[in-house]
């Protein structure tokens, strides 16, 4: 009877185990499946939905909706300047590419300035909370950003389109350095930005041309972060569920975001030993 017993039990916790096991894999799979198409939409938005009247439209929209249930909503104040901040991002990457020499001289600057103090603002947060690694790995990205020269514009499938010749060893260890951040400061939100942090990466090489990815970039994270404002705060609507904690592997992605930067800035040099050898 014992035996029996003992079987009885562990056969119980097995199929306890199996059944977690089970549901946990059928919710990683739900979480990836609508992460890919947080991917698609975005890129889609890219494709087609870049243009003055539609961003303009959305952030109008956000922000009116943000302000008519402020009342009963408790948004920090980081939210609202975030939501601000990257409604002016988005007049800016719109205004160069279609404004005249003399505005673009200064928008060219306002562009530099604009990714510039948004990976300053993490490297400050990172550095207060102890994240010496990360933090040197988005200092690295500031000492190895292009200036406003490199800002430009071309025509984009009938349209007018910013582009910012950073190199893809930029673009690869500013990605590594931001998931890194958002896995340490935003951990319940992490698997969003990979599909956030990839759509700009995909635009601009579907496109074939790099130097998209700043305006891509601007795009995807500007309807991210209003769109999950809108969606769980004011409507109160069910998003993409939380991933298991990345805590696990920080380390790793720290240790992958420090070494793209050293790549990265090892390409810098060669490139600027290049141009004064010319």
């Amino acid at each position: 009877m014992r035996v029996a017993e003992n079987f009885d039990v562990r056969a119980t916790s097995l199929d306890r185990l199996w059944r977690r096991t089970m549901a946990s894999e059928a919710s990683m799979l739900n979480v990836a499946l609508l992460t890919l198409a947080l991917l698609v939409a975005l890129l889609l938005a890219f494709r087609f939905l870049l243009r003055p009247w539609f961003v303009g439209l959305f952030f109008v929209a956000g922000l009116g909706a943000m302000i008519a249930n402020a009342g009963r909503l408790d948004l920090q104040a980081f939210t609202w300047i975030k939501v601000i901040t990257l409604a002016v991002t988005m007049a800016v990457l719109l205004a160069y590419p279609r404004g005249g020499p003399r505005a673009r001289r200064v928008l060219g600057w306002a562009v530099t300035g604009i990714v510039f103090l948004n990976i300053l603002e993490a490297v400050v947060v990172d550095a207060v909370a102890g994240q010496w690694v990360n933090a040197t790995a988005g200092a690295l990205l500031l000492v190895t950003l292009a200036g406003p020269s490199r800002v430009g514009a071309r025509d984009l499938q009938g349209r007018p389109a910013l582009t910012y010749d950073l190199p893809w060893s930029w673009i690869a260890a500013y990605t590594l350095w931001n998931i890194t951040v958002v896995s340490r400061h935003y951990p319940q939100h992490y698997f969003d930005h990979v599909a956030v942090l990839a759509a700009p990466i995909v635009a601009a090489w579907l496109a074939g041309d790099r130097r998209l990815y700043i305006e891509a970039r601007g795009l995807t994270l500007s309807l991210y972060a209003v769109a999950i404002v809108v969606m769980t705060e004011v409507i109160q609507a069910p998003w993409i569920p939380s991933a298991p904690s990345p805590a696990g592997f920080y380390p790793l992605l720290a240790g992958g975001a420090a070494a793209a930067g050293a790549w990265n800035l090892v390409a810098w040099l060669r490139e600027r030993g290049t141009s004064a050898r010319k």
